[in-house]
């Protein structure tokens, strides 16, 4: 059995278009607190311009875990 967890943050651009960045193999012990924390650090720093916009504000933030079970015959 494997498991995989990821972290997708989404914004919007200036331009109404929605960015998302994943980050992958987050601390799963994080507290939904410090996720706020961090994607309100990474939007206030200002330092993302997707294809020249600025972000412009915070969608959410979501936690993915995907657990894979591989059940082969025999």
């Amino acid at each position: 059995m494997s498991a995989t967890n990821y972290l997708n943050l989404s914004f919007e651009r200036a331009d109404g278009k929605v960015f998302n960045m994943t980050v992958q193999d987050y601390k799963p012990e994080l507290t939904n607190l410090e996720i706020l924390d961090a994607i309100a650090a990474i939007f206030e720093a200002n330092v993302f311009q997707p294809e020249g916009y600025d972000l412009v504000k915070v969608n959410d933030a979501t936690k993915v875990s995907i657990t894979k079970d591989i059940v082969t015959p025999g």
